[in-house]
């Protein structure tokens, strides 16, 4: 954790390099866990960190947060830090006799402490903390001996660099003033150094410095993002979506809906616009959220009624596991509203290409399509200019909304061949039937063909 600190009041007025001696061995703590107790959220994790507890415990990022990690703001940027429990605020590895249970794999901070670092001119340097330890008497010990970590060189280089990084993004939150860029400024960092598993049969350094090399250049200068419509364009739902609305219309108003009707005020609408055209009148929040929501029982219940044929389109699942493996930026714009996009969730496993960061949906809190809202969400949430992304839709008004928001380049898409022809003589745009043929170049361009 950073301090803003006067040298002299805290140390013995030195600064260390990795071969120097310095009076920081505390025999093995013998008897003694004070470091370990009250510490609040100051011991801050580094990527380093997380992988090297994610290889000694064998649990995931999302598994640690809570049990044994937290997440905190330090700065404008969220970050994790170790958890302390109990009356005395313990560590939660400290175990009943006071000793550490991942000592092999401890974190960065317990392992320098009594040290601490202090950075300038794009490096650091180490000082003796001289009022944190209680242990007296401590013996000589070479910096890099005490701090157990090898190839010393590569990881202070790492460590100056995550520093100066994290001061950057820091910075870039201070001075944004548009609060849904400071929220994906945060949200990146976390996503990209933390969330994202490395792979512990690999080098942790050549990981971390790829995403890092990745961030500073920026992706949406070197490859475009993708934003896809769901409902019609990654799962093939319109009939039963119809037949829902048909049955609610006809129950609630008495009234037939046509297929045309069905084109112009239902398709990639959200349910309050859709109900207000079909009833002629607004309704309140609670009577369209209502009405709503009787609606999409209806449909859930006729989409579970398919079974295994209820699914992705054809060749989705492929087409995002290559998204996925060549780091390609993508998220979903739908107008559903939440318990849909928890019931998609659970019945065709989107979490395996999907969070609900990347997935944004009809919350409420932004008009829904055409409005241009929703595309200029989905396009700051994987970081890329609206004029780098590629929007892929089956609806007129989510192509509207997508030319709304200024994307230059939309793709269409639809089941029926009738639909298809449609999209291409009104809107102009290239159509595919699914995701069979799709496949990448070498710069990440996604390459159509129907």
């Amino acid at each position: 954790m950073e301090r803003t600190i006067d040298l002299k009041e805290i140390s013995d007025g030195r600064l260390y390099g990795p071969n120097d001696m310095v009076k920081a061995d505390c025999g093995d703590c013998e008897g003694c866990s004070a470091c370990c107790r009250g510490m609040g959220t100051s011991i801050v994790l580094d990527p380093l960190d997380i992988y090297r507890m994610f290889a000694g415990l064998n649990v995931s990022f999302e598994g640690m947060i809570d049990q044994v990690i937290e997440l905190n703001v330090v700065d404008g940027v969220i970050l994790p830090n170790l958890k302390m429990d109990g009356d005395e605020e313990a560590c939660v590895f400290l175990d009943d006799g006071g000793r550490c249970r991942i000592h092999a794999f401890r974190p960065g901070i317990c392992r320098i402490f009594p040290l601490g670092r202090i950075y300038e001119n794009n490096a650091f340097q180490y000082f003796l903390q001289v009022r944190e330890c209680k242990k007296e008497n401590r013996g000589k010990v070479k910096v890099k001996k005490w701090i157990d970590t090898p190839d010393v060189k590569k990881n202070e280089q790492f460590i100056t660099d995550w520093h100066y990084y994290l001061k950057e993004q820091q910075e870039n939150v201070k001075q944004a003033k548009d609060q849904e860029m400071i929220r994906e400024v945060s949200l990146y960092v976390l996503r990209e150094f933390y969330l994202r598993a490395y792979h512990t049969s690999e080098d942790f350094y050549e990981q971390f410095y790829e995403r890092l090399k990745k961030s500073r250049t920026g992706r949406s200068t070197r490859m475009k993002g993708y934003i896809f419509d769901f409902n019609g364009t990654l799962i093939f739902d319109s009939a039963f979506n119809e037949a829902a609305w048909r049955k609610l219309v006809r129950d609630k108003g008495g009234k037939e809906i046509s297929d045309e009707a069905f084109l112009k005020f239902v398709h990639g609408k959200s349910n309050d616009i859709i109900l207000e055209y079909f009833f002629g009148r607004k309704f309140s929040k609670d009577e369209a959220e209502r009405l709503g929501e009787e609606k999409e029982v209806i449909y859930r219940n006729m989409c579970l009624a398919q079974g295994e044929n209820f699914r992705m389109a054809d060749g989705a699942e492929e087409m995002f596991a290559k998204m996925k493996q060549r780091n390609i930026p993508y998220a979903v714009a739908t107008s559903s509203h939440r318990p849909n996009v928890d019931f998609y969730f659970k019945t065709l496993h989107l979490e395996r290409w999907f969070s609900h960061e990347n997935f944004i949906y009809h919350d409420g809190t932004f008009p829904g399509k055409p409005a241009p809202d929703i595309y200029l969400r989905a396009a700051a949430r994987i970081q890329c200019a609206p004029a780098a992304c590629v929007v892929v839709e089956d609806a007129p008004a989510g192509i509207l909304a997508a030319q709304n928001a200024g994307i230059p380049e939309i793709i269409g898409i639809g089941e029926g061949k009738e639909g298809r022809e449609l999209l291409r003589r009104e809107w102009d745009i290239p159509v595919i039937a699914d995701y069979r043929s799709v496949d990448f170049n070498e710069n990440g361009e996604l390459l159509f063909a129907d």
